[in-house]
């Protein structure tokens, strides 16, 4: 049976067993929310989960899934060695001066994104890298209290009568990295005092929570606090009193830079390698959607083995920065502003540095004058926030039963999280539309791997 058989195969079966009031009635269906109200899995007010069933992948889906994520971050890293030296690798990212500033910082740990997300779509007959998420990911505690929360209920355990699963939990994998990365920074400490930093209204506060529990259970003493509350003496930094070792980073660089005042204290401290930073300002020489771009650069090409460049090529949609005048594709020669307008309903465009969705226009969704519109907002955006636009790749729909048993075709993302240059776990997202973001609206499953498939 090939994997996508065996993968259809366990989610028909696991359809089946819906129909079964002994392992799936309306007050397991109760059973399974309440809990999920427990854990308190939610994005702001809302189920981050409103779905029934996990989405699946075979053993043999995720090796491949593996292999070629390892090979593409092999590139993806020589390109963060290269763009630390070479001023014009920075500039086809479109850093920031003060994001060029804080680049220089060695963070002594060796590693830009000691915790990232790839963001992909895994379909019958393809694999496509969409955008890289290497600042410091969310999803990952919520995905852990997931898995275990379907694995919990009588229809998994049925199921895994004929379907046996792995999970793959990743939150002590982020306590490794820190811990980890500390030591490398040149922490001493046995157990380093974290401070897990972002803003207090953030959706994503609960998770925090998670991590704090996880991480004083190894014997951390840890915080959670606002990046505008921290003091710096004498080359430490301090929160109320005490000393931080770790800033476990969750809040995103552009916005820490938006309020470039009231965290001058926090940037200082970085500047002075008063704490250990994960992850560091480095993060952002790939953290920028116009990483792809760069890494279909005939010049950063000819550094890169030829499975990293076969990998590039396969797996890597066409990506370039929206400007003026002639471009190449593919190695032919495209006037590209009006080749955009042109090819509509098989592009999209993005800003080079947002999230949840935010300024993302997707050509097939619109109208002619609707997409003309968006060319207008790209072209014109300055320099720092500029837009990229990238070839449609192929995207995955199976069948979901939400809370109320509709069972309907929804996207899914798989989007793995890596520690190490590996995968440990993933943050996989459905959605009625073609953008799937939780952010925008979407939900989140936890992912399980058929053992032996």
């Amino acid at each position: 049976m090939t994997p996508v058989a065996a993968q259809q195969d366990a989610v028909s079966y696991y359809h089946k067993l819906m129909e079964d009031p002994a392992v799936f009635s309306d007050e397991h269906v109760a059973q399974l929310q309440e809990r999920m109200r427990q854990e308190r899995v939610v994005f702001g007010e809302r189920y981050l989960c409103p779905f029934l069933r996990p989405h699946f992948i075979t053993e043999r889906q995720f090796s491949y899934v593996n292999d070629v994520t390892r090979i593409i971050l092999s590139a993806v890293k020589k390109v963060e060695n290269l763009a630390l030296t070479v001023p014009a690798l920075q500039d086809a990212l479109d850093l920031t001066p003060r994001e060029k500033e804080l680049v220089k910082v060695d963070n002594r740990y060796g590693k830009a994104s000691p915790t990232s997300r790839m963001d992909t779509f895994l379909t019958e007959d393809s694999f496509y890298f969409v955008e890289y998420n290497a600042e410091c990911p969310a999803g990952i505690a919520y995905n852990d209290k997931l898995l275990k929360i379907f694995l919990d209920q009588p229809i998994m355990k049925r199921f895994q009568d004929r379907f046996p699963l792995r999970a793959m939990y990743s939150m002590e994998k982020v306590y490794d990295c820190l811990v980890g990365s500390y030591r490398k920074w040149g922490g001493t400490k046995a157990h380093p005092t974290i401070a897990i930093t972002d803003w207090r209204e953030v959706p994503t506060y609960v998770e925090f929570e998670y991590f704090k529990q996880l991480f004083e259970e190894r014997g951390c003493q840890t915080i959670i606090c606002d990046p505008r509350t921290f003091e710096l003496h004498d080359g430490k930094l301090y929160h109320d009193k005490t000393q931080v070792d770790i800033v476990y980073k969750r809040v995103l660089s552009t916005e820490l830079f938006e309020k470039e005042a009231e965290v001058q204290t926090l940037l200082d401290a970085y500047r002075q390698q008063a704490a250990c930073f994960i992850n560091s300002f480095r993060c952002k020489l790939l953290h920028k959607k116009l990483l792809f771009a760069v890494l279909q650069l005939p010049e950063m090409t000819k550094h890169f083995t030829p499975a990293e460049a076969k990998a590039v090529r396969d797996h890597i949609p066409w990506t370039h920065q929206v400007v003026e005048g002639k471009v190449d594709h593919f190695g032919d020669n495209i006037d590209l502003l009006p080749w955009i307008l042109k090819h509509r309903n098989n592009l999209v465009l993005k800003p080079n540095d947002e999230y949840g969705g935010k300024g993302i226009y997707i050509g097939w969704d619109l109208d002619d004058a609707a997409w003309e519109k968006a060319l207008q907002v790209a072209r014109q955006a300055p320099p720092g926030h500029v837009y990229l636009v990238q070839e449609r790749v192929k995207t995955s729909r199976e069948d979901f039963p939400d809370r109320e048993r509709n069972v309907a075709p929804r996207y899914v993302d798989l989007d793995p999280f890596i520690f190490d240059d590996g995968i440990t776990g993933f943050l996989t997202r459905l959605s009625d539309t073609s953008l799937c973001n939780v952010t925008s609206g979407g939900g989140q499953v936890p992912t399980f791997i058929l053992q032996g498939g």
